[in-house]
């Protein structure tokens, strides 16, 4: 086989340890609709508890997302630019939701 495969067994990790070097204050974007990697955003979901200030840009998300749930404040910020319904009651609220990225 081609050296591409080595190279993907050489960098495989798990969500885990992908996430791990997310610091507060940066910005993670979230591809949208059924691309968005499940696994990986729950990684996310845990690993910002622990973190302040981390902004999630999203196109459009389905399912389920944690991030915008209750005692997130302050731990993630998420700029959706289409309103689905798992970040709706959020915006409705005016909770975490911020402000267009500068």
């Amino acid at each position: 086989m081609g050296k591409w495969i080595n190279d993907y067994f050489e960098r495989r990790c798990t969500a885990e340890e992908a996430i791990a070097p997310l610091a507060s204050g940066q910005r993670v974007f979230l591809t949208g609709n059924c691309s968005v990697p499940q696994v990986l955003l729950g990684a996310l979901e845990d690993r910002v508890k622990t973190l302040q200030d981390v902004e999630i840009v999203q196109v459009l998300t389905v399912g389920n997302s944690a991030c915008v749930g209750a005692g997130m404040q302050g731990h993630v910020r998420v700029n959706s630019l289409f309103i689905s319904e798992d970040v709706r009651d959020a915006v409705t609220m005016g909770g975490l939701i911020s402000r267009p990225c500068s």
